[in-house]
């Protein structure tokens, strides 16, 4: 059939028309899947009920979330100002991307009988007894691995609220993760992990006050579950019945050195 150049310009046009309606359409409703479809998934399947979030920017290697909560829209369990992902097509495919960026995390739970609930998420195996641990022993030599790897994860203005009693536990705290090493299948195994936190004067049982600046810096692999923490305590004021413990005086920090290589 001999098709002549108005016609084939008319095709033309129209397949570019089509392409571009469905590029708009996909560039507006994957933000709304994520919003409305996605995030309630992942949210209803550790217990939350309701979560809300606003997708600011969505493209080939960003991705930018705002205002996400998970709870109660009022007072929500954990909620955050921002989250910036960034990543490439052929990282995602591997399950890896190159930055993960949290900005403004509140996390809002409760302290009791030495257990961290965050409702309706229950954290009481984080203080394992002793019979626990023996229990566990065996499984030491296993590998752990993450969901999806990163180059770097950052948390920053970030704070932890508590409940215990008729007292509010509030501990701000910062994490930086950057990965150091690649095991043989290319994925990410050994980190290089700071946290750093300054908890309020706390009173976790009657008659002890703690305070002090924690510095964490630590090496961790996961395929051999060697680590490598070092922990320094500054600022510190730790009272109990009349007994007091602080820094030297300058406010040289005390230095805690754990580690557990193969």
């Amino acid at each position: 059939m001999h098709l002549n150049k108005y016609t084939i310009f008319r095709y033309i046009l129209i397949g570019f028309i089509i392409i571009f309606a469905l590029a708009c359409g996909a560039y507006y409703s994957i933000p709304f899947f994520l919003e409305k479809k996605l995030l309630t998934t992942i949210a209803k399947s550790y217990g939350f009920t309701e979560s809300s979030c606003e997708v600011r920017k969505l493209s080939l290697n960003k991705l930018d979330i705002a205002s996400l909560k998970l709870g109660h829209p009022e007072n929500p369990a954990i909620e955050l100002d921002s989250v910036r992902v960034d990543y490439s097509l052929s990282g995602l495919f591997k399950k890896y991307v190159n930055k993960v960026v949290i900005n403004g995390l509140q996390i809002r739970g409760e302290y009791r009988n030495g257990n961290i609930l965050i409702p309706p998420i229950d954290l009481r195996n984080s203080f394992q007894s002793s019979s626990d641990a023996e229990q566990k022993k065996e499984d030491n030599s296993t590998q752990y691995m993450l969901p999806i790897n990163f180059g770097e994860f950052e948390i920053n203005n970030s704070t932890i609220i508590l409940q215990s009693g008729d007292t509010n536990l509030i501990i701000p705290f910062s994490i930086k993760a950057k990965y150091i090493s690649e095991n043989e299948n290319g994925a990410n195994s050994a980190y290089d992990l700071q946290l750093k936190m300054h908890p309020d004067s706390t009173n976790l049982f009657p008659g002890l006050e703690i305070s002090s600046q924690i510095d964490m810096h630590a090496n961790i692999d996961l395929k051999s579950n060697d680590f490598r923490l070092q922990l320094n305590l500054s600022d510190m004021n730790v009272e109990y019945n009349g007994y007091k413990i602080q820094n030297s005086p300058g406010n040289v920090p005390l230095t805690i050195e754990i580690s557990k290589i193969q």
